[in-house]
Parts: structure tokens; sequence; C-alpha cells
């Protein structure tokens, strides 16, 4: 084939989170010779100023659309989706999240695009039987489905029904020429920045404060850890719905919310010890650019996140049991989780051993070009009609 492929990746808005980030990457990091990419965000709603994701999609030299619609169930998104391909006429329509990805695909259909396909960006368990019943559907008329874990495709085959020999594992990748360890002294300007004293130690969470990630709890072990004496202060980095519901919490307990930043790199390399306390994940990604910054951190025993440890002793030390699904973390958990925080923090050396392997793991296993490659190969494939798969009209 001597024509680039074009490749439309479709999200519902401009924020920044872990399926937009990855969806930038792959956009991004496609051959230019063999490949064209464009975005277009279907929900992103009009505003005065330009949002951060779509300027980082812009400045990597992607085109970026925007249809600025409120909801999948009002008929003219859908047409004006329809219309939106028709005019860019992409080879390759591929979706990321709820519901962007189903109703990208069926619109693309509509429009006579011959490929639609979608990223599993994380584990759902609360799809209704009509919304499965959709995706069974789309899924006949689809030539490969992505999942970003093993956990995830296990979870799209046993839960969503949707065919195992369609569901293939594309793991995330992260840029490990961007997050790296720093120097010294870049690491103490950035803590100096942040009001940080010598003697004080940086926890930080990297994440959407949103119910999935629980951020409640992490501000609960940052308060624990002061009562017991330690001098620590926490650092939430990300915007999301539960943002000004923790702001007062927040500032009792000593963590300071930084909101959407620039500088996730430098703050990472920051940090003393990062911290996950999610229910729910895909793979995630604040943590695999947490082990390729060279940070230690401490996480919940979700399958996902023991993907990225296995086989290695001492990350698994930061591994403690999982928060419920629904409601508040309880307080014999919570101080579980404070305790496995506490022991991390008191081990300079563990510290950097699980800095340093972590790196290495992501080097080894997670690179943002085998997550590239990757994707090229399967639009080749998909292009080239080599997957084997029905991708003929019909949902």
């Amino acid at each position: 084939m001597t024509a680039r492929i074009k490749v439309c990746q479709v999200l519902s808005n401009y924020v920044v989170g872990g399926a937009e980030v990855v969806a930038l990457d792959v956009a991004r990091g496609l051959d230019p010779e063999r490949f064209e990419s464009l975005v277009v965000a279907v929900l992103e709603p009009r505003a005065d100023k330009e949002p951060e994701m779509r300027r980082r999609f812009r400045d990597a030299g992607v085109a970026t659309f925007a249809l600025h619609h409120r909801s999948f169930r009002n008929p003219l998104a859908l047409f004006d989706m329809i219309r939106f391909f028709r005019r860019h006429r992409p080879h390759i329509i591929h979706g990321h999240k709820r519901f962007s990805d189903y109703w990208s695909c069926r619109a693309g259909r509509w429009a006579g695009v011959p490929h639609r396909i979608w990223t599993r960006h994380s584990v759902y368990l609360d799809m209704n039987t009509r919304q499965l019943r959709r995706y069974r559907s789309l899924a006949q008329h689809t030539p490969a489905i992505l999942a970003v874990s093993d956990a995830v495709r296990e979870n799209c085959i046993t839960t969503e029904g949707l065919p195992a020999d369609k569901v293939r594992t594309v793991v995330n990748g992260v840029d490990t020429n961007r997050f790296l360890p720093r120097p010294r002294d870049a690491r103490i300007a950035k803590r100096t920045e942040l009001g940080l004293g010598d003697r004080e130690e940086m926890l930080l969470q990297v994440g959407r404060p949103t119910v999935e990630k629980a951020p409640e709890a992490f501000i609960g072990m940052v308060r624990r850890l002061r009562e017991r004496g330690r001098s620590v202060r926490g650092f939430l980095c990300g915007t999301g719905a539960l943002m000004e519901s923790l702001r007062a919490e927040a500032s009792r307990s000593g963590v300071n919310l930084l909101g959407l930043r620039g500088d996730v790199p430098e703050l990472l390399d920051a940090a003393d010890l990062i911290v996950s306390t999610s229910r729910v994940e895909g793979l995630p990604l604040n943590l695999m650019e947490t082990m390729a910054a060279g940070t230690a951190f401490v996480g919940p025993d979700l399958p996902q996140v023991m993907q990225l440890v296995a086989g290695e002793p001492d990350l698994v030390r930061g591994i403690y049991p999982r928060p419920p699904r629904h409601g508040n973390v309880p307080a014999d958990l919570l101080e579980q989780w404070t305790d496995r925080a506490e022991s991390l923090l008191d081990d300079r050396i563990l510290r950097a051993r699980c800095g340093e392997r972590g790196r290495a793991v992501i080097r080894e296993r997670y690179s943002l070009e085998r997550m590239v490659q990757a994707h090229e190969q399967i639009y080749t494939e998909i292009v080239a009609g080599q997957t084997g798969q029905k991708t003929g009209p019909g949902s």
C-alpha cells in the first residue's frame, strides 16, 4: 500500500486522563510516512480557553476537532459524527472510553468507514444488559478490540461477553526519556518550589480526583502519618469531580491540591513516595510513569497493578489490600495502608531499590516504542485484511 493509513482517534472530551494520554501517544508516535493521524472529541464543550489536552495534541502536530455535543442521546450528535467521518474519510476509527467508542463505531459504519475498533482502558462492571448487548453486537463487525491489560481483556471476555479471538492485549507504554530520575539539584529545586522544608517528606498522588480513585483515602493517609508525628505533606495532582468537595479536608490534613500541572515528571521525581488508592484500574499509567521516574510507590492489589510488579519482590512490598468498590474505605484498612506507606518512608534503601527496579521493568516491558509499534502492526493488519475477521456493515 502506497497511500498513508488515516487513523481517527475518537474521544469524548479533551480531558487529561489515562485514555486520552494513550490516544495522544499513539497519534503522535505513528510513523508519519505510513500513517496520518487526527482526533475528534464529540462531547467537548465550547470554551473560551483551549483545553490542555487539545493543546497537547495540537503541539504534537495532530489535527484536532471538536463537535461540541452534550450527549450521545442527541440524534444530532450521531448525525454530526457521520458527516465528520464522511468529510475526513479515515481508514480506521479508533474509539476510546465509554460511550464514545460505541457511538463512533456505529457512526463510522453508517459513514462508510471500512474499519472500526476500540480500546478498553478499564474494567467496567456497571454496564446494564442493554449496553452489554449493544457492545456484543458491535463486536461482530469489528476486526479487533484492544485491552490495556490482561485483566481488562479477561473482563471483556467473561463479563462483557466479547469474542476472545478479537480481544487483544496491548499494554500501555511510557516515554522513559520524559519520565526519568533527575539530577539531585533539579529534585531539590522542585521541592523548594513546592515549599517543602529539608526534613519534610513528600507524598504525591497523580490522577483525576474521582470516586474511582478514592482520593479521600489519600488525604486520610497523610493525616494519619502527621498524627503519628511524621513531618509529611501531601500533594494531589489532577482535576476531577471531587475537587471542590475535598478542598476543606485536604487543607486540614496537610494536603495541597495542585490541580492540573504540566510538570508531572518533575513532581514524580521530587516525591519521596507515590500513593495510589484506586478502586479500579485498566493499566495504571500514573504508576507506570512513577516507575519510569525511579520513584517508589504504594498501591492496591488490583490485578492490573500486580501485573506491573509481578516477579519483583521489592516492588510487591509496596502493595496493600484493595479498597471496596463502593463506599468509604474502612478505618482499619486505611490504617494498614498507612502502615505500609510508613514502612517504605522509613527504609530509604528499599525505596531506592524499588525506584531502580521499577524503571528497569518499564524499559524492559512497557516502553512507549513497543506500544506504538503494536498499534502500527494492528492498523496495518486491519487495512491489509490480515485479521481474518468480519468488518462489513451491521450491528
